[in-house]
């Protein structure tokens, strides 16, 4: 069991709880194991799964000055005191992500029942753990590993539309399409929270910024990486949205800015891992397959290899592709619209930067992948657009994203590399201590966003002389 506490209110939520509320499922399923059989590895399990549960449990204030939570969390673990001698560098990595207050009070806990199955022959030759979602970044880390000759096991957090059996599909795929033989093992770890309450409303479980969500999903490749010595977890973001500048002055402060894949968060990771790891061991390196590239260049490893545009294109990064997309899919079949193919909004961020990288590299779109068309995008039809703010709020929250990230881009072009360090002092210094072969930071930085925002420009300008012709 769990215990959440903040402002005086006091969540407990149990595995084997009242099934109206309070309580949560978590599942474990690989090509390997029927369950993890180190003791370490199942607590981070548990602690990323209580963390998470605590950053959805308690809503941010709308308040100024209201947004930094102060949080405690009382988690039973197997290894209490090895948890609570690491506390500090814990507490400091939620602490970034989540921009909140933490405090952990670790007790001690049964290990659970063996699963009276023998374990699975593991191959000593697999490298590297890698963080598998179903979106574009994970789909282009799975192709470079691949090519790279490496032999990853996968790690995936099952959700609705994102099972062990599809993941294993498209990791098959991306196999065959490559013409490689590289071995490779599956990790997947499911995890779902009641969002009803005790008297089975739903009401639970209301804050949705989810900024811990990094570093739960990097306690599930530890606990893989603890589990069978593997030296290297990867994961995959772009340059520009790992550092995640705010594309304007708005767009700053925890609900807007993400450090899901920030290079401190994996520095303060990596510090956690030496602490809590053995010894005799060493830990783990956590690298960003894609820290040097664009999402441009990044969707090019894909494409370079022989990968067909439509397996590219089928993946989801698309940040309303849960409730907010259903929602609207509802309504167009309400109008007798065709509704089938549709996988994402193409008007929050995720969806704009996805389909300019697309665009750079000349990959076809299945037509109604996108639930907006582009050329409403650029706002070529006044009267359309007007009715369609009135109608969709996936359209009226969303709308004016591309001409932010464009106004964003331009400025960037026109800067000098003094000129950006000065716009963006703050943020770049939380990269002093992942930059340690550059000499310079900030020049390398722009350095970045430049060339993501060229190519950004082009797709735009590109996009508008469509929007005209039509």
């Amino acid at each position: 069991m769990y215990t959440l506490i903040s402002n005086n209110k006091r969540i407990s939520i149990a595995e084997k709880g009242n099934r109206k509320g309070n309580y949560f499922r978590s599942s474990f399923k690989s090509t390997f194991c029927k369950q993890l059989s180190k003791s370490i590895s199942r607590d981070f399990v548990k602690i990323g799964q209580a963390v998470f549960a605590a950053d959805r449990a308690f809503p941010r204030s709308t308040n100024l000055g209201g947004r930094t939570r102060m949080i405690k969390v009382i988690i039973p673990v197997e290894n209490p005191e090895a948890w609570a001698s690491c506390s500090k560098e814990l507490e400091g990595v939620i602490r970034f992500v989540s921009r909140d207050w933490w405090e952990f009070e670790f007790k001690k806990s049964k290990p659970p029942p063996s699963s009276g199955t023998p374990v699975i022959p593991f191959p000593p030759d697999r490298n590297c753990v890698a963080l598998f979602s179903d979106g574009l970044d994970s789909f282009s880390g799975a192709v470079r590993l691949f090519r790279q000759k490496n032999k990853p096991v996968f790690v995936l957090h099952s959700q609705s539309r994102w099972s062990f059996k599809k993941a294993t599909g498209r990791i098959d795929a991306i196999k065959k399409q490559l013409a490689v033989n590289s071995e490779h093992d599956l990790a997947g770890f499911s995890y779902f929270i009641s969002d009803k309450d005790a008297e089975g409303k739903r009401n639970g479980f209301a804050e949705n910024s989810r900024r811990t969500r990094p570093f739960f999903y990097l306690c599930l490749a530890s606990a893989i990486a603890f589990e069978k010595d593997i030296p290297l977890i990867c994961l995959n973001e772009n340059s520009t949205l790992a550092i995640n500048l705010p594309f304007n002055k708005s767009m700053m402060g925890v609900r807007s800015i993400s450090r899901h894949a920030h290079p401190k968060t994996l520095f303060l990771f990596e510090n956690l891992l030496k602490k809590i790891w053995p010894g005799d061991k060493t830990s783990p390196k956590i690298i960003n397959l894609f820290a040097e590239q664009t999402k441009a260049g990044e969707v090019a490893v894909a494409k370079k290899a022989g990968i067909s545009d439509l397996l590219i294109s089928e993946t989801v990064s698309c940040e309303n592709s849960a409730r907010p997309l259903a929602t609207f899919i509802s309504l167009k079949k309400k109008e007798g619209e065709k509704v089938s193919g549709i996988k994402e909004c193409g008007v929050c961020s995720p969806c704009i930067i996805k389909k300019y990288s697309l665009y750079f590299n000349r990959i076809k779109v299945p037509p109604r992948h996108f639930a907006f068309k582009q050329e409403l995008l650029m706002g070529a039809n006044k009267r359309r657009l007007k009715e369609m703010l009135g109608k969709y709020s996936l359209w009226r929250l969303n709308y004016e994203m591309q001409e932010i990230i464009y106004e964003f881009c331009r400025k960037i072009v026109q800067m000098k590399p003094r000129e950006f360090v000065m716009e963006y002092i703050y943020e770049l210094s939380l990269l002093n201590n992942s930059y340690k072969n550059t000499d310079d930071v900030g020049k390398h930085v722009h350095s970045l966003y430049k060339k993501f925002s060229k190519e950004y420009i082009s797709y735009w300008n590109r996009s508008q002389q469509k929007a005209r012709r039509k």
